[in-house]
């Protein structure tokens, strides 16, 4: 026995159905009426009708013609896919054109590639070998041997003996020591025993005094390399019958750079 319980829920299951399926229609009914057009179903054989109101839909009957061109065209499109198609245009009664032949494509006809064959060129003959060039030898010129340059020489190192205990570099004095008589007009020649140092045969370590006022005489002094002798030449005349006191000072040096030392005097008289 069935219960009123479950009649009950299939009623209120049924009534929702029938809510639901009512709100789809009534959804695609105002889709169809906002739009400008209404797709109608082929096979109903039906078509709209907007002439005499726009806001009301009416359908007609289709012709029957229009629908059989309209599947065999939906049935050309579905075998041709991808293949260039006509779509059918439906004319008054009477004044459709004749249908065009469709014309077929011609088939190009495939070239065959001509092969040239080159033309056979004659070996080309080996060089005949000409005469060998004599290469010019280069006859080497004897070189005169260079003749040595005096100047070219190396100064020698010069040789210093040490000095004398007594007379030092000095190895003699013109006029001697202790002569008299000696004339006024002399020159005071010093003769060393080794090569000296040119630059310090000078008027202040090579000069000459007065014995009687101790005073020092005005003269020129040079040295001579080549015969180590100093010459002393007084500016004047000396003074008659005076004593005069030649002296070479302790600061002179010799060629190697070596100094005297202390100082050598000799003394000489003039004559009345």
């Amino acid at each position: 026995m069935q219960r009123p319980g479950s009649a009950l829920i299939v009623i209120i299951i049924v009534m929702l159905g029938s809510v639901v399926l009512a709100g789809v229609a009534s959804t695609i009914a105002l889709a169809r009426a906002g739009s400008d057009r209404l797709e109608a179903d082929l096979s109903s054989a039906l078509r709209a009708d907007y002439s005499a109101d726009p806001n009301s839909i009416r359908l007609a009957p289709l012709s029957r013609d229009i629908i059989d061109a309209a599947r065999e065209d939906s049935e050309n499109l579905e075998g041709r896919r991808g293949e260039p198609h006509q779509i059918p245009i439906f004319y008054p009664s009477g004044a459709a054109p004749s249908p065009t032949p469709r014309s077929q494509p011609t088939a190009t006809p495939e070239v065959t590639p001509t092969t040239v064959s080159s033309p056979t060129l004659p070996p080309t003959p080996p060089p005949t070998p000409g005469p060998t060039p004599s290469v010019p030898v280069a006859t080497p010129t004897p070189t005169a041997a260079s003749t040595p340059n005096p100047t070219d020489t190396a100064t020698p190192t010069p040789t210093c003996p040490p000095a004398d205990p007594v007379y030092g570099f000095v190895q003699t004095v013109t006029p001697a020591d202790g002569a008299a008589g000696v004339p006024v007009s002399t020159n005071v020649v010093i003769k060393f025993n080794q090569p000296m140092d040119a630059s310090s045969v000078n008027t202040v370590n090579v000069y000459m005094t007065d014995g009687t006022n101790s005073a020092g005489i005005w003269a020129t002094v040079s040295y001579d390399a080549n015969t180590y002798e100093a010459t002393m030449d007084p500016d004047a005349d000396l003074n008659p019958g005076a004593n005069y006191y030649p002296s070479v000072w302790k600061n002179i040096k010799n060629a190697c750079g070596t100094r005297q030392d202390f100082t050598v005097t000799t003394t000489f008289t003039t004559a009345p």
